[in-house]
């Protein structure tokens, strides 16, 4: 069994596809086709199965891909710490990211990390809470923004709560409630909702934030792209409820209301896997966020 038969494995399954796969470890298809049949071949158990559309991962596969992702981040983590000591900061940063909001700006923010640190490969996904939780669990992500209490995160995951957001109605500047200086919750549930996807990070915040409110609306558009929830509702589609901040980022213009009664206030949070030691290019990218968080409070 060899490092790179894990590492193509893991690639293959995270893509769901052997071209994929082999464009992001830049070698030839067959090869990464031949060391994962290799693999399956020393271990007595088919992996992957694969389809004409996509690649998917057995039970035996889910196994050997957890106990993959600890051997790899191991080993990542053994390098890294080499390289720290020759003044070197190399390694690899997965990161489940988030629109903008608040303080927070991920693409500015990852930017000027990678031109401190350019040795550092940055992988970055947006996908539900729950998918991106199964990856932390599975070593597969290192770290995930999240609308999430640490606490509230569920079994192996830790983190810290970086700041909250109070949550506004927002509307095209049109709109017929454009003009108010505050809305109810009983009158946004005469209204067409906008809101992100059913799992969303931001959905779950919201849920629970209507819920501690006895309200209950009606969702008519959702989309996992926080740049398509503001595009319907500057249309006029409908009012979408978001961190207030949200009005003063770039996009179409958004007009923010402030709801009545006050909703609870949202936690904006990174989290990562209790009890795992991170290597130093996970730790250097945290102290930047908490640095950058540090900043905008002076």
């Amino acid at each position: 069994m060899e490092l790179r038969q894990l590492r193509y494995l893991s690639s293959v399954a995270r893509h769901g596809s052997f071209t994929l796969a082999a464009q992001e470890l830049h070698v030839a298809q067959p090869a990464v086709s031949q060391q994962v049949r290799r693999l399956e071949q020393e271990l007595g158990v088919e992996l992957l199965s694969r389809t004409t559309r996509r690649v998917l991962v057995t039970e035996a596969g889910e196994i050997a891909l957890a106990r993959a992702s600890r051997i790899l981040a191991d080993v990542d983590a053994l390098r890294a710490e080499i390289d720290e000591l020759h003044g070197l900061l190399r390694g690899t940063l997965a990161l489940g990211t988030l629109p903008a909001v608040g303080a927070l700006d991920p693409a500015p923010l990852l930017a000027r990390f990678r031109e401190r640190h350019p040795g550092v490969d940055i992988r970055l996904i947006e996908t539900t809470l729950a998918e991106t939780l199964d990856l932390l669990r599975a070593g597969r992500l290192d770290l995930c923004f999240a609308f999430s209490r640490p606490e509230g995160a569920g079994e192996g995951i830790a983190g810290e709560q970086l700041f909250d957001e109070e949550l506004a109605a927002m509307v095209a500047p049109g709109h017929p409630l454009a003009g108010r200086k505050r809305v109810s919750v009983a009158a946004l549930a005469d209204e067409p909702l906008v809101a992100p996807i059913a799992g969303a990070s931001l959905r779950l915040a919201l849920h629970e934030a209507l819920s501690a409110a006895g309200a209950s609306l009606h969702v008519a558009y959702e989309s996992n792209e926080a740049s398509t929830v503001r595009a319907l509702t500057a249309q006029g589609l409908g009012v979408s409820v978001l961190p207030r901040s949200f009005a003063t980022t770039p996009g179409p213009r958004l007009v923010a209301v402030p709801i009545v009664p006050k909703l609870p206030r949202i936690p904006v949070s990174v989290l990562y896997r209790e009890g795992r030691t991170r290597p130093p290019a996970v730790e250097a990218f945290l102290a930047e966020v908490r640095e950058e968080l540090s900043a905008d409070r002076r």
